[in-house]
């Protein structure tokens, strides 16, 4: 069963998400462009919930994640913030999250970009 909401789009079916990332971003997707939940519900269209990757990183990013047979709900423990997500909750340029990073913060490299766990920022971010 496909849990993405679809709406219309001049009169056309379109998925919710793709949609909300068009309007945000306004100007239409890449064919090549995907756009990733971070919290993995699928439903949850929420623009800070949404992040473009390409098809490579969105298969590399669900390959890394575990396998779940059953429904499973997501705890912040679970979810995936980026560079971005990081500079926004501690207020710091770019330089910074990557300078933290070099000094042993805690990520997920997917290609070139860099995925982080939010529980384990925190829990680094407290022992510096």
């Amino acid at each position: 069963m496909n849990a993405y909401k679809i709406i219309k789009v001049n009169d056309k079916p379109m998925s919710e998400h793709r949609y909300v990332m068009e309007q945000y971003l306004e100007r239409k997707l890449l064919f090549a462009e995907i756009v990733h939940h971070k919290n993995l519900i699928k439903n949850d269209n929420r623009i800070e919930n949404l992040i473009i990757m390409t098809r490579k990183e969105h298969t590399t990013l669900h390959n890394k994640l575990p396998k779940y047979k059953k429904p499973f709900v997501y705890s912040k423990m679970d979810m995936f913030i980026t560079v971005k997500d990081v500079m926004l909750k501690y207020n710091v340029e770019k330089y910074f999250v990557y300078k933290w990073i070099k000094k042993g913060m805690p990520c997920l490299r997917i290609g070139h970009l860099r995925r982080f766990k939010e529980m384990e920022i925190e829990k680094w971010m407290n022992e510096q």
